[in-house]
């Protein structure tokens, strides 16, 4: 009878440390894959901005989520729908200088970011805060 106790203690606190595990796991997971703001310089995109030129304008960008947003839609429009299916994660960056915002899609997850993992080029785009885009590029 001994032997059973503590067999159903060991396969309890097994159990139970699993479920501690998938929760704090979870908890990671979705804390990397909230899209956080980077910093970048705009004048190092002035290339990029006199070779992929655009005239197009979206609705004013005031947060990180309206920047994600709005996009998205452009990158949509300009690549197709299955764009954001092929590339599931954002890197939004922001210029405080020149009030702009660049989001860039990535195969590459935050965590393996965190790791150092990147991708060369990546769908991207630099909007000002009013709406106004720069450039788009993949």
């Amino acid at each position: 009878m001994s032997k059973v106790k503590k067999l159903i203690t060991f396969i309890l606190l097994f159990i139970l440390s699993v479920i501690v595990f998938c929760v704090f796991y979870i908890f990671f997971y979705n804390k990397m894959n909230n899209p956080r703001i980077e910093e970048y310089c705009l004048t190092d995109y002035r290339s990029v901005i006199e070779r992929f030129p655009s005239d197009e304008c979206l609705g004013a960008i005031d947060n990180i989520e309206t920047a994600k947003e709005s996009v998205n839609q452009l990158l949509e429009r300009h690549y197709g729908k299955d764009i954001l299916q092929k590339y599931k994660y954002a890197i939004i960056a922001y210029d405080n200088e020149s009030d702009t915002w660049r989001v860039s899609c990535s195969l590459i997850s935050p965590i393996e970011r965190l790791y150092g993992r990147r991708i060369a080029r990546t769908p991207s785009a630099i909007v000002q805060s009013d709406g106004k885009v720069l450039a788009i590029w993949d």
